[in-house]
């Protein structure tokens, strides 16, 4: 007889693993037998097994596997986002603490500034230029210091902070309640104009000087910096300002201006001293020369006075002119060629002057000699290139060249010279002056040229004394 076992029958009779064999343990104890299995019975019968798998409990078992393997990496997660926010928290106090320090130094350095500082609010008084300011007025106009504009604006800035420096400076215990215009007087309105309009135009900087007053009701000479903080470029609500007090320095600029201005009158009054001393002595040697008939002793006295002429007209530029140090070498060499053409040629028809002189500014110890010099070639040219009523042409040129040389040219289309003439070891008084002044005190270079029938010219290069 056969006899069909029962699947949970057969369950029953099969002992459970123990615990501690664990989930593969219990998964390899319900694996699925073979099915159709068939067995021999005592009693001879064939007996028949069949086994059937438990997907119920592996399903569950697997869903409990699932759930603590996402339990797992859930926890994993959260232990690493946990960990990554201790340390975003410590970051984070880091740089509390640094921006702490940070601001820490910022106040110590702000309190303890060895320049009175304020830092300012121009926040109110720029929404009021911004919305009172018609299309079309300029801003410059809208904050006229004579305007009553510029005094309301002043009115709204507030003052932030003060350092120790101001609060000294102005003898003030604090800044609550301080008024920007307490600390202007009439003069500071013109300053704090443009200041206003440099910073409602949109300028991150302005520097500027001030009349203020200071403790005690002292007018004090201030030179104001003023700095848009970073990121208030817009809304101006936050703005330092800083400002150096240079009433000594003022004080000292004054009195060297008062002494240029004493030294100046004292240098015009010796020029012209000087100017009025020597023609006096032209004047003596014009006298003595009127009572001489030899004309040696004649033309000696008239040389001296010439070139006396030529120094005190030097003189003369110094002390009629503006400058004291440097004569205007045009304007010079033009008159001193005039004076000598008028004294020396009796017919200025007969002896035509060029004079071709640039704008040159020379000191006065290069002035001088140049004049000499000057004076020296063009008395030659006129008394002795055209004799016996010969006509002709005396130029003079005095100009720079490449930035640093000065070139003096004197010719004319007289008689001339022999080309073997030594010019240096003439007796001539005049032209031994002439190569001491040039060599010596010049120290030019002088070149001559000459010829026969075809006049002289004289050229003098020396370099230009800064």
């Amino acid at each position: 007889m056969v006899r069909y076992m029962s699947p949970i029958a057969d369950r029953r009779k099969t002992a459970l693993p123990p615990p501690h064999v664990g989930l593969f343990g219990v998964l390899s104890a319900y694996s699925p037998q073979p099915r159709g299995t068939w067995a021999q019975g005592s009693s001879g019968a064939a007996v028949g097994s069949w086994s059937v798998p438990p997907w119920p409990l592996i399903a569950v078992v697997l869903g409990i596997c699932a759930f603590l393997f996402l339990l797992g990496i859930a926890l994993g997660r959260r232990s690493r986002a946990a960990a990554g926010a201790r340390a975003l928290d410590g970051e984070l106090e880091h740089e509390r603490s640094l921006l702490a320090a940070s601001e820490a130094r910022y106040a110590s350095l702000f309190e303890h500034a060895s320049l009175p500082l304020f830092e300012e609010d121009f926040s109110a008084a720029k929404r009021r230029i911004d919305t009172a300011l018609t299309e079309g007025e300029s801003l410059e106009h809208f904050l006229r210091p004579d305007g009553p504009t510029l005094r309301e604006c002043a009115a709204l800035v507030k003052i932030l902070a003060v350092n120790r420096e101001t609060r000294d400076y102005f003898g003030i215990l604090d800044h609550a309640g301080a008024d920007l215009p307490a600390f202007f007087d009439e003069q500071s309105w013109e300053p704090f104009s443009r200041e206003l309009v440099a910073l409602a135009s949109g300028a991150a900087r302005f520097e500027g000087e001030f009349q203020i007053t200071a403790a005690g009701g002292r007018q004090r000479s201030v030179i104001i910096r003023v700095s848009v903080a970073p990121g208030s470029e817009t809304s101006l609500d936050r703005v330092f300002v800083s400002f150096l007090d240079v009433t000594p320095l003022k004080k000292t600029e004054e009195a060297l201006r008062r002494t240029i201005e004493e030294n100046r009158a004292l240098l015009r009054e010796l020029y012209h001293r000087t100017r009025n001393s020597l023609q006096v002595v032209c004047s003596m040697l014009h006298t003595a020369a009127m009572r001489i008939s030899d004309p040696p002793a004649l033309a000696a006295l008239e040389d001296t006075e010439s070139r006396i002429q030529a120094m005190a007209l030097v003189h003369d530029r110094l002390s009629s002119t503006g400058n004291l140090s440097r004569v205007d070498m045009r304007d010079y060499v033009s008159e001193l060629a005039s004076l000598l053409q008028k004294g020396l040629s009796p017919d200025p028809d007969r002896i035509s002057l060029v004079v071709d002189a640039q704008d040159l500014q020379l000191a006065l110890d290069q002035a001088v000699p140049c004049g000499m010099v000057a004076q020296e070639l063009l008395s030659n040219a006129f008394r002795h290139a055209f004799p016996a009523g010969r006509s002709g042409r005396v130029v003079v040129r005095l100009r720079l060249e490449a930035g640093e040389m000065v070139e003096l040219v004197v010719e004319d289309d007289g008689i001339g010279m022999a080309p073997d003439f030594n010019f240096r070891r003439a007796p001539s008084v005049g032209l031994q002056n002439l190569f001491l002044i040039g060599e010596g005190q010049l120290r030019a270079t002088i070149d001559v040229l000459a010829a026969p029938g075809r006049g002289l010219r004289w050229r003098l290069s020396f370099p230009l004394a800064r």
